[in-house]
């Protein structure tokens, strides 16, 4: 609603309204509800590891060990033939269209 007078107009002013409506969003949330999480994060998950020497918190290396898993299927799926197809097949509607 707030965003459709600026359709128009050109593409830097749209990306800084944008911008700048996503700001005062967040900073009218973080009023609200103030900057402490609601709940813990994750119960078992809130301890550290000892990795060379310095401290990791343990739900920081839980994410990084599932955004690499993601990538890694992301990765199989790209490069394995059912998922070549289903690539080409979203960016060439005559090629989809021939081998159905």
């Amino acid at each position: 609603m707030l965003l459709r007078r600026v359709y128009r107009a050109p593409e830097l002013f749209q990306l800084l309204a944008t911008f700048a409506l996503m700001l005062v969003i967040k900073d009218a949330a973080l009023w609200m509800w103030g900057p402490k999480p609601a709940r813990p994060r994750a119960p078992g998950l809130a301890g550290a590891v000892d990795i060379l020497g310095r401290r990791f918190p343990t739900y920081d290396l839980f994410l990084i060990v599932v955004a690499r898993s993601c990538l890694a299927c992301v990765a199989a799926c790209s490069r394995a033939r059912a998922g070549a197809a289903g690539a080409r097949a979203t960016q060439d509607r005559e090629w989809s269209a021939r081998s159905a």
